[in-house]
């Protein structure tokens, strides 16, 4: 569509940042930074000492969220925290650039500056035109509700992937596990 990344790249920012953001409460924001692939390489976004948060986004009204492979949620580690922000589009709203500044500077007044411009950094060493760049963009986004979901050993995505023959592949899942943050 024109744009430096896909529209599933964007949502998967937007989600990941707003999952930083909203973990605030529970979580440093020296582990969250430290602990974010914003690379993508790893299978779980955010991984730091014992703690393990995949981070998701859903449209309206969203039940279902989309894992990277079948064994995304099997670990030796439990819980997974699952972290699930509403994305929508929204011709009134806000493009990229400008939902990934919102979202920093938000970090910077709860946090400090010095973190806010850690997060840039990685940000911007993904993606290099993100932010300079605005007049590329063109997608609008609204970011809607918040919420956590864990996955432990027992848990639907964690046991489903050894039910499956070899030969199927199976991308998504019900959203309706126990909830650790409201």
């Amino acid at each position: 569509a024109g744009e430096p990344m896909s529209k599933e790249e964007q949502i998967g920012l937007i989600g990941e940042l707003n999952a930083i953001t909203s973990l605030l409460q529970y979580f440093t924001i020296d582990q969250l930074i430290e602990g974010w692939d914003e690379t993508s390489r790893r299978q779980i976004d955010i991984v730091f000492e014992e703690t393990l948060i995949e981070c998701k986004t859903v449209g309206l009204d969203g039940i279902h969220v989309e894992s990277s492979s079948i064994n995304q949620f099997v670990s030796e580690n439990y819980p997974i925290i699952l972290a699930i922000t509403e994305v929508l589009t929204d011709n009134e709203s806000l493009i990229l650039p400008d939902i990934v500044l919102n979202l920093l500077g938000e970090i910077g007044t709860q946090t400090t500056d010095h973190h806010s411009i850690a997060l840039r950094n990685k940000v911007t060493s993904r993606y290099p035109l993100l932010l300079n760049h605005r007049e590329y963009y063109h997608s609008r986004w609204q970011i809607g509700t918040f919420s956590c979901k864990i996955v432990n050993d027992d848990s639907i995505p964690a046991v489903f992937p050894s039910s499956v023959p070899g030969v199927f592949k199976v991308s998504s899942y019900l959203n309706k596990l126990k909830s650790p943050c409201g």
